[in-house]
C-alpha cells in the first residue's frame, strides 16, 4: 500500500519549505498519527487502518498495524498552494528512491494526505477513484 511511490518530483518554481521551516506554523505536521481511513485506487483498505505514521525531523515513517516499519520518506511542503502540496521521496524501504506528489490538509488533529503513484498526476482534491492511481489517507494525531 505505502510502497507505490513513483511520480517524478516537479518544483515548477514554487516555494517549498522543508519540515524544519514549518515549526510554529499552523501546518506543522510533526507528531504521531494513527491511520483512520485508507482509500487505494478507489477501494477502502481496512487492513491498513490502525497503522501509525510518525513525522519527525523532516522524515515520515510508516508502520503497519502490527507495528512493523514499512518505509521512511523525506518530504517538502508547499503550504502556500491550495490545496497545500507535499512532494515525497522514499529514503528507506522496498521502493527506495521512488517519488510521489500529493496534497495535504491539517485541520485540528486531523491530517488528510492524498498522493499519486505510478506516474499519476498530483491530486487536486481528497478523493481516490478507481483507475486514478491515487492513495488517500486520513489520520488522527496521537496525543499519548
Amino acid at each position: 500500500m505505502f510502497t507505490r511511490w513513483s511520480v517524478a518530483v516537479v518544483f515548477l518554481g514554487a516555494v517549498f519549505v522543508s519540515a524544519d521551516d514549518t515549526k510554529g506554523r499552523k501546518d506543522n505536521l510533526e507528531g504521531t498519527w494513527k491511520l483512520t481511513r485508507v482509500v487505494n485506487d478507489g477501494k477502502e483498505d481496512p487492513k491498513a487502518v490502525g497503522g501509525r505514521v510518525e513525522i519527525r525531523d523532516g522524515k515520515i515513517s510508516g508502520f503497519d498495524p502490527e507495528n512493523k516499519q514499512t518505509f521512511v520518506i523525506s518530504y517538502r511542503l508547499n503550504p502556500d498552494r491550495k490545496p497545500s502540496e507535499i512532494d515525497m521521496k522514499i529514503v528507506e524501504g522496498k521502493d527506495r528512491g521512488r517519488t510521489a506528489e500529493g496534497i495535504y490538509s491539517l485541520e485540528g488533529d486531523t491530517l488528510k494526505l492524498c498522493y499519486s503513484y505510478a506516474g499519476g498526476k498530483r491530486p487536486r482534491e481528497f478523493k481516490s477513484a478507481a483507475g486514478e492511481q491515487q492513495i488517500c489517507l486520513e489520520m488522527k494525531r496521537d496525543r499519548k
